[in-house]
């Protein structure tokens, strides 16, 4: 029994430790945001430190946990050889994961063009960035990204007199003057092996330069409580929020810079830009404000703009993963949840900025009209689902109609109640008790040995009598035929009597093999919102198998292994010992 007991805990344990993984958050830091990259501790290590900052990203696309315990002190325990710099093969683990690490000494070579050609490609294939390397004089960079609009290579650099985060490789600390004697001078390089992981940046939407004012979701649709961001007079003072009708102050100019957008007001301060007011360090965080100031091209002045729910969430270059949110009468940097407060609506500033707004909708859309130019904002489809009476819980049904109500504004339609037959009572449809109807009976003659009436296909019956005859004589034949049906009988002579088969409807023959058609149910129509059947699986071998469906949160190989390992060692515990059978 305490084997059984040891062996049922030991299976306890090992699953436990494998299902949650399917339900792990992924983490919410993005490859480019600034605190991923850092800053050489010493003159010497720029190699090892570009590495740990490749090791880094490649850790966040894998989904992997704690990828800040990644630094230079704990990669120069497995990547570095002291007097001699980065090894050229090594791997660095972390919770479980090993990353796998290969340097090319004689990697690049040949032309700028066939070297550039190269340097695309590797990134192509590893979106966690390739460390550069020159040998004279010595210094090395984690390339990240290639602009093709631009034709412009992005790097880290780690030199302590380099900005940190992502340069223009033209501005990093490489010999050579440009970006094609930089790579021109080119020669060894290192790339992640294992494991191989993907990235899909945010796209930026595109918008046409030109002059807006911005508008937080939360209030575009109310004229009374209009939003814009209103720019200060002074360069570290932070962007307001001011609510009523906007002004000159209100206008920002949105400029495309390459692969982001710079924003700058338009009254007297046309010379600052928006970017990202540090108060709690050198870097990007959260809780950072919008501020102006002097445009030197860092990245924390340039901005995403991502299409989301009909506006746009706004993300700094250089912490991607925070976003505009609109806190009191500030914009603040948050990381991004969804929140109304943290999408913002663009509106030409030469345009009319639709304040003077009332309820708008037709029979498939809903919205609001501005009253001043007739344009209609905010449009989208009604969500119809039954209207329901509040006093009794019914769905409204009314003269043969049952009613349908957007449940985003007043709009409502109506639609026929249908029902199976003339004889149906009941809306098949909505089967409320306001749609019941009388019966609609179409009745046809039937009879049997002794009696007739009138029937419907339903079985209701009505004007159920005996037979009358008129009865007539031809020779030693007398015929009965019935007054009120068709039923006939004869009698001869001699005694005689031919009587008919029973003329009973096909329909309501005992001996149809086809069953009577049954009334619909009467229970409610399920609603929209009903949720599907969440019934566990019924044995453990069915648990193993849904376990193998959703993957347990690893790959089918390790999830089958474990099991497998699971099942072998129960065995084990369980089997008797040889020594003590008889």
């Amino acid at each position: 029994m305490k084997k059984y007991l040891l062996s049922m805990l030991l299976v306890i344990v090992i699953l436990s430790s494998i299902l949650p993984l399917s339900n792990l958050k992924v983490n919410a830091a993005n490859i480019e945001d600034d605190n991923v990259f850092l800053t050489q501790q010493t003159n010497y290590t720029c190699t090892l430190v570009s590495a740990t900052m490749m090791v880094r990203r490649t850790a966040i696309l894998a989904g992997l946990s704690n990828w800040e315990s990644i630094t230079e002190s704990s990669m120069r325990a497995v990547a570095w050889k002291e007097n001699a710099g980065l090894y050229y093969n090594f791997s660095y683990t972390l919770n479980g994961t090993k990353i796998t690490v290969k340097g090319y000494e004689n990697g690049l070579s040949g032309s700028y063009e066939s070297r550039k050609t190269k340097l695309i490609n590797l990134l192509d294939e590893h979106p966690e960035g390739v460390v550069i390397y020159n040998h004279s004089p010595a210094h090395a960079v984690l390339l990240t990204k290639y602009e093709e609009s631009t034709d412009t290579f992005y790097c880290a650099d780690p030199a302590p007199t380099v900005t940190r985060g992502q340069i223009p490789l033209s501005k990093c600390s490489l010999s050579g003057s440009g970006q094609e004697n930089k790579i021109t001078a080119l020669e060894t390089y290192w790339i992640v092996t294992s494991p191989s992981v993907s990235y899909t940046p945010i796209t930026n939407a595109d918008i046409t330069n030109g002059t807006y004012y911005f508008s937080s979701f939360e209030y575009s649709t109310e004229s009374s409580n209009y939003m814009y961001m209103k720019s200060d007079s002074n360069t570290t003072n932070t962007i307001g929020l001011t609510y009523g009708d906007p002004n000159d102050s209100s206008k920002f100019e949105i400029i495309r810079d390459g692969n982001y957008y710079l924003i700058q007001p338009t009254s007297t301060q046309k010379k600052y830009v928006l970017a990202t007011y540090w108060k709690n360090g050198s870097s990007t965080q959260s809780g950072d404000e919008i501020a102006l100031w002097g445009n030197d091209g860092d990245l924390s002045q340039r901005w995403i703009f991502e299409e989301y729910a009909g506006g746009y969430v706004i993300h700094p270059a250089d912490r991607p993963s925070l976003v505009w949110t609109r806190e009191n009468d500030k914009v603040i940097l948050r990381p991004f949840e969804s929140y109304t407060t943290q999408i913002w609506t663009l509106k030409d500033s030469n345009a009319c900025p639709h304040q003077n707004l009332q309820a708008w909708g037709d029979a498939t859309y809903h919205g609001y009209i501005c009253k001043d130019c007739n344009t209609v904002v905010s449009k989208a489809e009604h969500k119809m689902d039954f209207w329901i009476e509040p006093s009794d819980g019914n769905i409204i049904c009314v003269n043969g109609y049952h009613y349908y109500k957007c449940t985003e504004c007043s709009h409502n339609q109506k639609e026929l109640c249908q029902f199976d037959n003339a004889c149906d009572t009941l809306c098949n449809i909505c089967q409320s008790p306001d749609s019941v109807r009388e019966p609609n009976h179409e009745y046809a003659s039937a009879h049997d040995n002794s009696k007739h009436w009138l029937e419907c296909e339903c079985g209701e019956k009505t004007n159920e009598a005996l037979h009358s005859y008129n009865i007539t004589t031809d020779g030693n034949t007398t015929y009965y035929n019935c007054t009120g049906c068709e039923y006939v009988y004869t009698q001869t002579s001699s005694g005689e009597t031919e009587v008919p088969t029973t003329d009973i409807p096909s329909g309501n023959d005992p001996s149809n093999d086809e069953p009577s058609s049954d009334r619909p149910s009467t229970d409610k129509p399920t609603s929209p919102n009903d949720k599907p059947s969440t019934d566990k699986p019924t044995s453990p071998s069915d648990y193993f198998v849904d376990a193998f469906k959703t993957g347990c949160g690893l790959t089918m190989n390790v999830s089958a292994m474990l099991i497998i390992a699971v099942i072998i060692i129960s065995a084990i515990i369980l089997k008797k010992d040889p020594s003590k059978t008889k």
